[in-house]
């Protein structure tokens, strides 16, 4: 009897364009655990379902094939291989875009190329298709600022060239703006840290205007010019900046003060 090794990636770098953009069409389906995950076990594995059931009513066989080669699985099988796809919906610690949409070549992973203006505007719309994910016209927004133009003007974004694509080649640049913010989280831990125990909520707006606010002083006539500013070189000063503001009132309270 042949052995037939089923393997598949272990971890959101290792997926090709093809199998992110079908894990991409998984989130938008609204699927139970169980489900995403067999969904993204067949797919990962390179597997074509083929018609016939047999079996247990408990515990049906299902007929794959692979390549030139056919086979069977159970259901009891195929859940317990399907435990290798949870990767999939923990945090995204590793992460390879694909390579271009619509046209345009994606950007550095972790967005070096990126100016503090083109994340804070990846920022809002990130969260805005966090809140409305049937919001196409911000999902290609989001898209323009991962795969930019050759000029960035926040004021006229060009989408143009997006319109054509399917919604869930466009959402892989959700979920890859979500890779991204959790490394800034990991990068820069002192820009999260002052609003862990605060149970009220922040606005978007509001947490954009303090991180213009602590990078520039409040001196909104620096706004421009920090926009314009390398992203990272950016965060990582804002996360000096509240480190040291949360190391000052430390001492202050331990002061009495």
């Amino acid at each position: 009897m042949k052995t037939i090794n089923l393997t598949i990636p272990r971890s959101w770098d290792k997926l090709t364009p093809s199998q992110l953009v079908f894990i991409s069409s998984l989130f938008l389906q609204g699927l139970t655990k169980q489900a995403f995950l067999l969904k993204a076990f067949i797919c990962l594995a390179g597997l074509k379902i083929l018609p016939g059931r047999f079996g247990t009513k408990y515990n049906p066989s299902y007929l794959f094939a692979r390549g030139k080669d056919k086979f069977s699985l159970r259901l009891g099988q195929i859940i317990y291989f399907s435990k290798d796809c949870e990767f999939l919906l923990r945090e995204r610690d590793r992460f390879n875009p694909v390579p271009a949409i619509g046209g345009r070549k994606a950007r550095s992973v972790l967005m070096h190329d990126a100016n503090f203006s083109e994340f804070i505007s990846a920022l809002v719309y990130y969260n805005q298709v966090n809140k409305l994910p049937d919001d196409r016209v911000t999902l290609l927004k989001l898209c323009a600022v991962m795969y930019p133009d050759r000029s960035w003007d926040p004021d006229n974004i060009k989408i143009d060239c997006f319109k054509e694509e399917t919604n869930e080649t466009c959402y892989t640049s959700y979920l890859w703006f979500g890779f991204v913010l959790n490394r800034v989280a990991s990068e820069c831990p002192d820009l999260f840290r002052a609003g862990e125990n605060n149970s009220e909520p922040v606005s978007l707006r509001d947490n954009v205007h303090a991180m213009y606010n602590l990078v520039t002083g409040g001196d909104i006539t620096k706004e421009k010019e920090v926009a314009k500013l390398p992203v990272w070189r950016v965060l990582c000063d804002m996360n000096d900046k509240a480190r040291n503001i949360k190391e000052m009132n430390e001492k202050l309270n331990s002061n009495g003060i």
